[in-house]
């Protein structure tokens, strides 16, 4: 027995002993459980070693036909009882096992093949079958073995002439008697057209949402083009698994080369777009030469496929009301695809996924695949996702200068947006409207220019996003590396030059310190004070600053500089909320119940927990017992696990899959990876205690019935909460903003209508007074405190804070607080 072999088989019986001590359902999947993730991980030769093992044990449990009786099954360590029917286990290994490309050779191909004449025999009288006497379980398993098989063939030059016999036998039979169903009429003619008996098919069905669109660019391609193109399409259309042995892959690349780089981004990027544009579900005739078409693009180094690619994944991503997502494994596809890809667009993109795409499935997949691109790198994910961030064309001022027919056209960023588009004429005139010549006899070139602009308004939040992230996963760097990744990027100046860092140097005390570009300054301190540049040493660390890190006059003075100045972070960061342990909390220990006991709409909680980086899953009313929950995981902290209890109100409205419109908020807890005991609050680092409490503020706040207005009238729990709260005390983000307004008001046109005090920002009218709450943003008109109702309009480009300055972003109850001053103070 070989190495290989002596593995797999302690794997498969580790596999078997978890799957009868846990008892999971029917549908598990074997990827979902410990032993069985080992095995999936495994070497490919350990895996190959496996799928003989588990098809030995198939045949003695009827997966299989086998020649002699199945054997009873006995313990395999004598302490942990083995089921005596392990059908369902060997299912699920079996199915995920053989759903990807196992085998490299025939040696490794052509033992297999027995098992799967054998089980094809069994399955050949099935039209024949009642349906109660049928083999659903061999019937999966066989498919599912034949694709792998098929799809082998399919990379081979001269196909598998072994596999010829048994496709003879069950097309007319088994496989014909299956072809009533979608995926039987699939698996019928990939077998006729690996016995060449299908008649010729063109390289794509003429149906939507782009295969019509396809064969209309194709016809209007010169021949030689045409034909490489329709050899492309015929090649992915054979693929089958879920992701492509490295043969297929150096094949597509053949294909790719074959028709050129600027031909495939011209046309794949336009197809891809077709398919994002979709907005019911992929019923999708063309899906597997799609998918074909996405690992193709797994080759080229170009920024336009790369975020037409993430739009793809996003399209399969999408859920769709009172149902799963459109396809998550198109999404998975694409988000492999873009980790392999050779430049560092598609790491970028990547970047942006992770931030914007809240599927579960979908932050693993994107997981799995920055660590792949970041091992092929030899980087770690950090490093990965800094020392690959591509400029996208911006020059060292971060703007993009396009060329077009003479004029020029410039776009810059302006923080964590682009601004508007400006042109100079040939002449070096600027004006702002877009040419007419230009317009005229330039509109691809125009449409180009627009296309690169949107792939950085799309990569723009998920970087914001990473950098916000180091303030709960603190990284330093040396001052070269850190402004050639950071201060001098052009992708993140913008950014980065906003915000306050930390210089700890090799001898000496650390000091913070902020770009300033005005008059030349470079570096100042929180008194405004140019700092001496000869300090930066190359030995000097620098790391983004935590408000935690400083003394609260020193935070001040630095939130006082950030206003003087109008400097706008990106996030809160001088004026970010502290989360401190309070005395109740030192009393209950190993719990926080400072945010039980609200009130919140369930679809926006769940929204704003994946958008945070928190797991939650909606309990349905069919759904088993248990905790109900939001948990968001930190590896990089020892493993900790901070956890958020909810409990769904079922009492109150359901939607029509069974999920409540409202939940109730309990305890926020720690707990360590593979522990259920948690963890003391003293224990936990206070930065993260911090970090992880706002989390929990922001979902309260945000969520919480108290601020929606359509729940005042409401006679039950809902409307009895909503009049406690939607005028009550103010929590730690409402504090900030009340300080901010603060310092604001006075420098506004209304200032003279405008006072702060206690909990209400009240303004002066012509008609009447009214009193703006802080929290909510609800508004009460004196002098009987009658509720007035006026909430924010839907135009998104109509931004509440539009010409004010406000000292960070990302706060848009501030925003709303003060438009509706504003409209208040105007009120006749």
């Amino acid at each position: 027995m070989t190495a290989e072999e002596s593995t797999a088989r302690r794997l498969l019986a580790a596999y078997l002993i978890e799957y009868a001590t846990t008892r999971p359902s029917y549908l598990v999947e074997a990827a979902t459980m410990e032993s069985g993730a080992a095995l999936l991980c495994a070497a490919r030769a350990v895996r190959v070693a496996a799928l003989d093992a588990a098809v030995e044990e198939a045949r003695k449990v009827g997966l299989f036909p086998a020649d002699e009786a199945p054997a009873a099954a006995e313990p395999d360590d004598g302490s942990v009882p083995i089921p005596s029917d392990r059908k369902l286990a060997l299912r699920a290994l079996l199915l995920v096992l053989l759903a990807q490309p196992l085998f490299e050779d025939r040696e490794e191909a052509l033992p297999f093949l027995p098992a799967v004449n054998a089980a094809g025999a069994l399955l050949e009288g099935w039209g024949k079958q009642d349906y109660s006497a049928r083999n659903y379980d061999a019937a999966a398993v066989f498919d599912t073995a034949l694709l792998q098989l098929l799809q082998f063939a399919a990379d081979q030059d001269d196909g598998l002439p072994e596999l010829r016999p048994l496709l003879e036998r069950l097309v007319p039979t088994y496989l014909t008697d299956r072809a009533d169903f979608t995926e039987g009429k699939r698996m019928l003619a990939r077998a006729q057209a690996a016995l060449g008996s299908s008649p010729p098919e063109g390289p794509l069905v003429k149906a939507k949402p782009w295969g019509a669109e396809a064969l209309a660019d194709l016809a209007k391609m010169p021949p030689a083009e045409r034909e490489r193109w329709e050899a492309l399409l015929r090649f992915a259309g054979t693929y089958y698994l879920e992701s492509p042995s490295e043969k297929r892959l150096a094949r597509l690349r053949t294909h790719y080369e074959a028709v050129g780089p600027a031909s495939f981004e011209k046309h794949a990027a336009r197809w891809f777009g077709l398919v994002s544009a979709v907005i019911g579900p992929l019923m999708d005739r063309n899906s597997a030469t799609l998918r074909g078409l996405v690992w193709c693009a797994s080759h080229a180094d170009s920024p336009k496929i790369a975020t037409a690619l993430a739009d793809l994944g996003a399209a399969g991503y999408r859920k769709l009301p009172r149902s799963a997502a459109r396809s998550i494994v198109l999404g998975d596809t694409c988000v492999a695809a873009l980790g392999r890809m050779p430049g560092p667009a598609g790491v970028a993109q990547l970047t942006r996924l992770r931030s914007t795409t809240r599927h579960a499935a979908a932050q693993k997949a994107i997981e799995r695949a920055l660590a792949d691109a970041a091992g092929r790198a030899g980087l770690t994910l950090d490093e990965l996702e800094e020392s690959v961030l591509p400029a996208f064309g911006l020059d060292e001022q971060a703007r993009l200068q396009i060329p077009i027919g003479g004029f020029v056209a410039e776009v810059a960023i302006e923080g964590t947006r682009l601004g508007e588009w400006r042109w100079r004429t040939p002449e070096g005139k600027a004006q702002k409207s877009v040419p007419a010549a230009v317009r005229k006899e330039h509109a691809d070139a125009w449409q180009d220019a627009k296309d690169a602009a949107e792939v950085l308004e799309k990569v723009l939040p998920g970087q914001r996003d990473r950098l916000e992230r180091l303030l709960l996963e603190p990284r330093d760097w040396p001052v070269p590396v850190w402004r050639a990744r950071y201060l001098d990027h052009p992708l993140l100046l913008g950014m980065a030059r906003r915000l306050v860092w930390r210089f700890e140097p090799e001898d000496g005390q650390a000091w913070l310190a902020l770009w300033q570009d005005a008059g030349g300054a470079g570096f100042i301190d929180e008194h405004g004070s140019a700092i001496d540049t000869e300090c930066l040493t190359p030995g000097t660390r620098v790391r983004l600053w935590h408000p935690m890190e400083s003394d609260v006059a020193t935070v001040q003075r630095w939130r006082l500089l950030l206003e003087a100045r109008q400097v706008r972070q990106p996030f809160k960061q001088a004026h970010r909320e502290v989360y401190l342990l309070t005395d109740a909390e030192r009393t209950t220990a190993t719990y926080s119940n400072r945010f039980a006991g609200h009130l919140l709409r369930h679809y926006q909680f769940r929204a704003l927990c994946e958008q945070r980086g928190w797991s939650y899953t909606l309990p349905r009313f069919y759904s088993t017992t248990g905790d109900t929950l939001a948990a968001r995981e930190l590896p990089r902290h020892g493993g900790l696990r901070a956890e958020f209890w909810v409990e769904p109100v079922w009492d109150g409205e359901t939607s029509d899959t069974g999920v409540p419109a409202l939940i109730t908020t309990d305890q926020v807890r720690f707990r360590r990876a593979g522990s259920d005991a948690p963890v003391p609050l003293a224990d936990i680092p206070p930065l993260v205690f911090s970090e992880l409490m706002r989390d929990v503020d922001l979902f309260v706040g945000v969520t919480s019935v108290a601020a929606d207005p359509s729940w005042q009238d409401r006679g039950d729990e809902a409307g009895r909460y909503w009049r406690d709260q939607a005028f009550g005390d103010l929590s730690a983000t409402a504090q900030t903003r009340a300080q901010v307004l603060s310092r604001l008001v006075p420098r506004l046109k209304i200032a003279e209508r405008c006072r702060i005090e206690g909990r209400f920002l009240h303004v002066r009218g012509d008609l009447r007074t009214y009193k703006i709450h802080l929290g909510s943003g609800n508004i009460l008109m004196e002098p009987n405190d009658q509720y007035l109702c006026i909430v924010p309009g839907r135009d998104k480009d109509a931004r509440a804070d539009a010409g004010m300055f406000l000292p960070f972003e990302g706060d848009g109850t501030l925003s709303v607080i003060l438009s509706k001053a504003f409209l208040l103070a105007d009120d006749a």
